[in-house]
């Protein structure tokens, strides 16, 4: 919160006919609590219709009914009140002399005891002095000018390491007394109105108006609120979708705290715009606790509260959520809604049922086709022409849409998102080989003793047409799925023969071209007892799995 500060401003206000002056001190308060550093006091005579300005430093205006008396004329000596006052360990003052003077300064406590004092002899005009306090008390500053003696109280607040009075140096400008032209009678009615900066914002203090007959101190009113101060604290208990945070609201800013909590996003500028908990109200510490965030996902998040100013936010922090064991609970939703359980199989975590979206991840339209052989178009065909078929076997998609415009990939991970929701990928040649790799060097997964009849292992329990062969889907196909994997025999499309062979094969992208027109795939059929690696043209309509990035 930006530090307050004190100004006395001393107006006396003259008859000078009776040489009677009235002072009139101004302090300035910021939300009737702490003081204020005021820039000016505008002052206005309603009964005679006259306005004057002071300005900092300007701290005496002499109004009297003599009229046509210049300006800075008169140079009275005097110590003026400390600013700011109360202070932090250091304060400055002006003593103003009026001819060369020897001049005393001590630093007392209330009981006398002497902390600093300061000797010398200074010219005409006014001098700076700062003072520094060691101790949070009450302080007396005398000021011994020749045969006069000034004093002020002042209260330092903080703690320091040393008491002493510095001199600071001589104003050029010694305007601490102003002669007004303007005249002035007890009893006029007269109107303050105070002006300070706070925030580069030039604000005004409430009015004070009445009848001036006597010296008097008014206190200006400021009305400004500052954004709530709060601290973020460290993120705790994350799981996968969950984790613990909080914060403290250390100030209000001056105005009831209606709101406060944490806010969230994976954008590294976290706002009440996102995500976000309620945790009551007011200052003090609350406790947050986010869910509904995803696994593996790094979030930034910060500390909140809202008073009538606005919001302020603590410092943001961030955090990654754990990864969910892939095939112990792990779910996948893409576009639509659609959700996919997931398998582990060696070191890859894929999904356990061939994609069905029919928008990217990003939100842009798939086109449906029954007829198209276009290889510009990203298009996805039903398993044999029927919509069907959908729930059971997935799309099938032609390689534009599988790659969603990316590029060939051969590298282990592929990094070709595709088709796939935002976490999975598209795989390339290399992690089908890695795959297959895998699956034949276990031999719960083997059928019979040749380690590459693993198609059983990888093919699911339904959807096959029989056959006599040994270790192929067809044959006893409850025996399918060892892996979890569960290829489904989806078929395919071939949009110049319109073959689609659903119950006989399963067909698989991968992101790796062989050519500018060709494309590694991986299949099933339900009569091979092995897992086939060829290529094919990238019109084709086959099934997509994805793997988790």
């Amino acid at each position: 919160m930006k530090r307050t500060f004190l100004l006395i401003v001393l107006f006396a206000l003259s008859f000078a006919t009776l040489a009677q002056e009235i002072t009139v001190r101004f302090t300035g308060l910021l939300n009737s609590s702490t003081y204020q550093l005021l820039d000016s006091v505008v002052v206005i005579n309603e009964t005679r219709g006259w306005t004057e300005t002071v300005a900092y430093p300007d701290t005496i205006i002499v109004l009297g009914s003599t009229v046509n008396i210049s300006g800075n004329e008169i140079l009275m000596s005097g110590l003026g009140q400390n600013v700011p006052n109360p202070f932090d360990c250091q304060t400055r003052v002006q003593l103003t002399l009026s001819q060369q003077e020897n001049i005393h300064i001590q630093l007392l406590d209330a009981s006398g005891k002497l902390y600093a004092d300061y000797n010398g002899i200074m010219d005409v005009g006014t001098h700076e002095f700062d003072i520094f306090a060691a101790q949070s008390r009450t302080y007396i500053l005398n000021a011994f000018v020749g045969e006069r003696q000034y004093s002020i109280k002042m209260v330092n607040v903080g703690k320091g390491s040393t008491n002493s009075i510095k001199y600071v140096g001589k104003k050029n400008c010694v305007s601490v007394k102003l002669i007004s032209a303007n005249e002035f009678q007890r009893g006029d009615n007269m109107v303050y109105v105070g002006y300070v900066t706070i925030d580069g914002e030039v604000i005004a203090s409430d009015e004070v108006s009445h009848p001036q007959y006597e010296d008097q101190t008014v206190l200006l009113n400021f009305v400004y609120y500052f954004l709530p101060e709060v601290e973020t604290f460290d993120i705790t208990e994350i799981g996968e979708n969950v984790a613990a945070c909080g914060g403290v609201v250390l100030s209000d800013g001056g105005a009831e705290v209606t709101a406060r909590g944490v806010c969230w996003s994976t954008s590294s500028n976290p706002t009440i715009a996102d995500s976000h908990t309620a945790d009551g109200v007011g200052l003090g510490n609350f406790t947050s606790n986010i869910t509904g965030i995803a696994p593996n996902t790094t979030y930034y998040i910060c500390a909140y509260a809202t008073n009538s100013k606005g919001t302020g936010y603590g410092k943001i922090k961030s955090f990654t959520t754990h990864m969910c064991a892939c095939g112990e609970g792990l779910t996948i939703t893409d576009y639509d809604g659609n959700v996919y359980g997931t398998v582990l199989i060696g070191q890859q975590c894929w999904m356990a049922s061939n994609m069905r979206s029919t928008h990217f991840a990003d939100g842009i339209s798939l086109v449906h086709s029954s007829t198209d052989s276009s290889t510009n178009i990203a298009y996805y065909y039903y398993p044999d022409n029927s919509v069907s078929n959908v729930a059971g076997y997935g799309l099938l998609y032609n390689w534009p849409a599988a790659m969603h415009n990316a590029s060939s990939s051969s590298t282990n991970p592929s990094n070709v998102q595709g088709i796939c929701p935002n976490g999975w990928h598209l795989p390339s040649d290399a992690e089908w080989t890695q795959l297959t790799d895998y699956v034949s060097s276990q031999s719960q997964y083997q059928c019979g003793s040749t380690t590459t009849d693993i198609a059983k292992a990888l093919a699911s329990t339904t959807g096959w047409n029989s056959s006599i062969n040994p270790c192929v889907p067809g044959n006893t196909p409850s025996t399918n799925n060892s892996t979890g994997f569960g290829a489904k025999p989806s078929g395919y499309y071939n949009p110049y023969t319109y073959i689609e062979a659903l119950h006989n094969y399963c067909i698989f992208w991968s992101s790796t071209e062989t050519s500018e027109h060709w494309v590694y795939y991986r299949h099933s059929f339900y009569c091979n007892s092995f897992i086939h690696r060829a290529f094919d043209q990238k019109s084709q309509g086959y099934s997509v799995r994805c793997v988790r990035d």
